[in-house]
């Protein structure tokens, strides 16, 4: 006893300061609060944590039975711990990582025990609060017309992303949505099949719920008990509280449709009819993204373009897909953006540094990541290289330099001479100390100069991009390794990217003059996904629209050809975004 008196003394007394120990500032929700069924939760301490000591042994939920719920992930980030949970998709709720009016309790590990949580310059935690939760019991919750999930960011009404998806067979029909819907009201009795109007006899349907990453809880699959003709036939949505509801409790809001009906009992359809058979030929256009072709990778190039959206990277085109970037950083712990107020700023390691307005934050010692990195025109930020090692600087979004980024170097010794972009010299550089080494995931953009000082050094470390085309050496003191898509497995964690990340389609000549409904169906969409389209008039002159989403395309009048791209936010794990895309 004297011993482990001595050693908790020896943490918060023998030569220490009084800071030295690491402490909880919050936990949200508190001690005794209500959980929802998709809430997460939060823990932020006075300083930045170690990353690798958080773990789901170190920080975990458990039931009344000692049991550990899985989470969806733990992220981290700076001095704060977030477990999300899993949200439940079937209408049972039995899914999810939280069991609906169970009661749950917050463990953390502190010293002396060996996955205790610490900061990342080692200061130990030695004390954690108990707290307790009672989640919600969801069925009572509904009842009174409460909430049992916390609503999704989506703004405006609940609405379909892209007209049904009947298969070629008629046997079953697929619904996406623009956010996740309240799995109690997914039920066969919020829809009705009607093959024939004279005898209205619906067609009884089971519902399953699905999706693939992004899009979990965003899809319904409805399979009628019998086939669906190749006439088709009308898809009825329930108005109301009877009808499919999102997490806010808002009805779906269903689209006017010029071939649809809307009968008091049965609600406002949409007319639905099996895809064609693979040999049968429709108009409009039908991309498989089979063959890899060249992306518009550079910032540059998407301003030509004139977009209604700033793109933040370019998506792999092909094969066999659409790709999400692979950036393979498990370890990625945003600082946020770097866009650093005044003309002149300095940032170190280990040091305090306000990285954009407003806002500070503790740079790392050895790596820093941001969201993007923005320095305007007029800016000088200086950043202060160690003597030893490399400072390691990703960037997950797009890097535009149109001021000035100036690299202190303070190691001496010889550093390796400039290479064409297509050699691969970072190995190199594994020896030089006091280097710097950038990796940017999106558009790099830079129309000022990155340099070193002193001058007479050289380069300062390597930069490397996905597309080093619109980069020359002439105005950046770093070598340009030109990698554009990483090799070896998807990651188990990756960085959520910020911004929408773009594929652009060449023209689509079309065979004869077509006018397009402004329906599209995305094969295996995994992603939230976006189309905009703009369109060359069948008309004399062949007039090119701007660009609009799709929903604008029935508008456009009939056309000669046609151009889109497609939008999307996601993890960057290298993962599939959409398998094929028509649009009619």
């Amino acid at each position: 006893m004297a011993l482990w008196g001595t050693l908790v003394s020896c943490l918060t007394g023998c030569g220490r300061a009084k800071g030295d120990v690491l402490a909880i500032e919050s936990i949200l929700p508190e001690d005794g609060s209500t959980l929802l069924l998709n809430q997460s939760v939060v823990i932020r301490f006075d300083r930045p944590l170690d990353p690798l000591c958080v773990t789901q042994d170190s920080v975990r939920l458990v039931d009344g039975r000692g049991r550990s719920v899985v989470p969806l992930r733990i992220r981290v980030r700076e001095s704060t711990i977030e477990i999300v949970p899993r949200a439940p998709i079937h209408a049972a709720l039995d899914d999810g990582s939280y069991g609906p009016g169970s009661k749950l309790q917050l463990l953390i590990a502190t010293y002396p025990r060996p996955d205790g949580l610490r900061s990342e310059r080692g200061a130990l935690l030695v004390k954690a609060p108990t707290v307790r939760y009672d989640v919600v019991d969801a069925a009572a919750r509904a009842a009174e017309g409460r909430l049992t999930f916390l609503p999704s960011s989506g703004d405006g009404p609940f609405r379909l992303v892209e007209v049904p998806r009947v298969d070629p067979s008629g046997k079953r029909i697929e619904l996406r949505f623009d956010r996740p819907f309240f799995p109690p009201s997914a039920t066969p009795e919020a829809f009705r099949l009607i093959d024939d109007l004279q005898v209205l006899s619906p067609i009884p349907l089971t519902v399953e719920a699905g999706g693939l990453g992004q899009m979990r809880g965003r899809v319904l699959y409805l399979e009628p008990a019998q086939a669906i003709p190749p006439s088709g036939g009308l898809l009825f949505f329930r108005t109301g509280v009877r009808g499919l509801l999102d997490y806010r409790l808002s009805p779906l809001e269903v689209p006017a449709d010029p071939m649809g009906y809307q009968f008091p009992g049965l609600g406002r359809s949409l007319a639905i009819r099996p895809a064609p058979q693979s040999e049968e030929r429709s108009d409009g256009v039908d991309e498989r993204f089979v063959e890899t072709r060249p992306s518009i990778s550079s910032k540059a190039s998407f301003s030509e373009l004139a977009l209604p959206f700033e793109c933040e990277g370019s998506l792999r085109w092909g094969p066999d897909g659409l790709w999400l970037p692979r950036v393979a950083w498990p370890d990625f712990q945003s600082l946020g953006e770097l866009d650093p107020p005044g003309s002149t700023r300095e940032l170190r390691p280990s040091a305090r540094a306000e990285v954009a307005t407003g806002i500070e934050r503790v740079l790392p010692e050895h790596a820093w990541d941001f969201d993007r990195v923005h320095i305007g025109s007029g800016k000088r930020v200086y950043v202060v290289l160690p003597d030893h090692g490399a400072l390691r600087i990703r960037i997950a979004g797009r890097c535009e330099i149109d001021g000035e980024w100036i690299f202190r170097v303070r190691a001496a010794g010889a550093r390796p001479a400039r290479q064409r972009s297509t050699v691969d010299t970072r190995p190199l550089w594994r020896d030089v100390d006091g280097r710097v080494e950038i990796e940017v995931a999106g558009h790099a953009r830079i129309r000022g100069h990155v340099r070193t000082e002193p001058d007479v050094v050289g380069l300062a470390g390597w930069l490397q991009v996905r597309d080093a085309g619109l980069l020359g050496p002439s105005n950046i003191d770093l070598q340009i390794v030109e990698v554009p898509e990483l090799a070896g497995l998807r990651a188990e964690s990756a960085p959520q990217l910020p911004g929408r990340w773009c594929a652009v389609s060449p023209w689509y000549p079309l065979p004869r003059a077509h006018r397009f409904s402004g329906a599209f169906e995305a094969t295996e969409a995994e992603a939230l996904i976006d189309v905009f389209v703009q369109g060359r008039s069948a008309l004399p002159g062949g007039e090119v629209s701007p660009w609009m989403h799709i929903e604008g395309l029935s508008g456009l009048g009939e056309l000669e050809a046609l151009r889109f791209v497609v939008a999307a936010r996601g993890i960057g794990d290298g993962g599939l975004v959409l398998r094929s895309l028509r649009i009619r």
